[in-house]
C-alpha cells in the first residue's frame, strides 16, 4: 500500500492505494526504497526438493505501484534453488540502483564448482547464479544483482560472497563509501556478529569481525553467576 506523508492512503499509487500481484510459493519478507523512488520487495521461494533449499525471489515496483518492467523483463525475478540456503533475508539498495541481497550459504568457497543440473530445475530462473559455495557449515551470504536484475559479477565470485562468518546475515547497511556493514547470529543463535565488507564483496581486513555475547547478561541454571555482556575480535 502507498501513504501519503500525512498518513493517509495514496489514491494514485497502483488501484486506490494498493498494489497486488499474485505470486505463487513466495514468502515476500523485506522491502526497500531506492532514491528514484523505485520499490524493491525481496523474498524466498521455497522448494521441497533438494531438502532445505529455496530461491532468492524479487520483484521490483515503479513509484507509482506498477511493476517496473525493465527489471528482469516483467518485474519478477525468481533465481535457482540452492541447498541450505535461506532465501533473501535482509535488502539493501546502492544509489545507482544495484541490489545487495544478505542471507546464509555455504562458507568455505571452491572456486569453479557448480552444482548438478537438476537443480536449476527447480525454480523458474531468470538468471543463472554461477558458482556457489559448497562446506560442512554456514556463513555470511551476500548477493548482488544490478540494476536489471541479473547477477552483479563484479561482486564476490560471480555475484555471490560467502564467508566464514556468523550463520547467516540478518541485518546489513551500506556506508557512504559502499561498504556493506552486515550483523547476524553466531551458530550457537545466543550471540551476535558484525563484519565488514568492501564494495566488491571481500572481507575489509581492517575491520574486525566482532562477536557481541549476550548470554552473560541473562541469569544462568544452577547458580552460575550474571554477568556482563562481552565481545571477541576474530579475523
Amino acid at each position: 500500500m502507498g501513504y501519503l506523508a500525512d498518513g493517509r492512503v495514496d489514491a494514485a499509487f497502483g488501484q486506490q492505494g494498493t498494489t497486488v500481484v499474485p505470486t505463487s510459493g513466495i514468502d515476500w519478507r523485506i522491502a526497500a526504497q531506492g532514491r528514484d523512488g523505485t520499490i524493491v520487495v525481496a523474498g524466498a521461494r521455497i522448494v521441497t526438493r533438494p531438502a532445505q533449499a529455496m530461491a532468492i525471489a524479487l520483484a521490483r515496483f515503479l513509484p507509482n505501484g506498477r511493476l517496473d518492467r525493465t527489471f528482469a523483463g516483467d518485474g519478477l525475478l525468481v533465481t535457482s534453488a540452492r541447498p541450505h540456503w535461506a532465501g533473501a533475508i535482509e535488502l539493501g539498495i546502492r544509489p545507482d540502483g544495484r541490489i545487495v541481497i544478505g542471507t546464509h550459504g555455504h562458507a568455505g568457497e571452491r572456486q569453479g564448482y557448480r552444482p548438478p543440473a537438476h537443480w536449476d530445475q527447480i525454480a523458474r530462473v531468470r538468471e543463472a547464479a554461477g558458482s556457489i559455495a559448497v562446506a560442512e557449515r554456514q556463513g555470511f551470504a551476500l548477493v548482488q544483482f544490478r540494476r536489471n536484475g541479473a547477477l552483479d559479477r563484479t561482486f564476490g565470485s560471480g555475484g555471490i560472497a560467502v564467508s566464514e562468518v556468523g550463520y547467516g546475515v540478518h541485518g546489513l547497511a551500506l556506508d557512504g563509501r559502499g561498504r556493506i556493514v552486515a550483523v547476524g547470529r553466531t551458530k550457537s543463535l545466543l550471540d551476535f556478529v558484525v563484519a565488514r565488507y568492501l564494495p566488491d564483496g571481500r572481507r575489509d581486513r581492517a575491520f574486525a569481525a566482532t562477536v557481541i555475547s549476550w548470554t552473560a547478561r541473562w541469569p544462568r541454571r544452577r547458580g552460575r553467576a550474571r554477568g556482563g555482556s562481552r565481545a571477541a575480535r576474530c579475523r
